[in-house]
């Protein structure tokens, strides 16, 4: 199960989310086995906390996957917000896991619309 963020102040910066996601595969010496399915671009939002849910989610992935099997990571984004989610063993994880990282990251995305100053749940 992911672990629950702690409350925090939320910092909003250009990062390249694909860049970002090889980085956190890489600092769990899981290179080998995390395909990055991320469009070319930025995206405006926390770093350290897509830093935090991906290697949570990662981390996750690859403990729950079968032997070497592939573990990937997908996002989109549109108005309504930033959305990541993990495919393993051919099949995207738990839809309330799912659900619960979407719900932080469209947090962020909604606060930087706003211009105000942010907390994340």
């Amino acid at each position: 199960m992911l672990r629950q963020l702690e409350p925090r102040s939320v910092e909003i910066v250009e990062i390249d989310l694909a860049q970002t996601a090889r980085g956190v595969a890489a600092g769990l010496g899981a290179s080998d086995r995390v395909v990055i399915d991320i469009p070319e671009g930025t995206v405006a939002t926390d770093r350290s906390l897509i830093v935090e849910i991906l290697t949570d989610m990662l981390d996750q992935a690859l403990r729950s996957s079968t032997g070497p099997s592939p573990v990937t990571v997908c996002a989109d984004s549109d108005k309504s917000g930033l959305r990541l989610w993990i495919g393993a063993d051919g099949v995207h994880l738990a839809r309330a896991v799912r659900e619960g990282v979407r719900g932080r990251v469209e947090f962020t995305s909604a606060e930087r619309q706003e211009g105000s100053s942010a907390t994340a749940a």
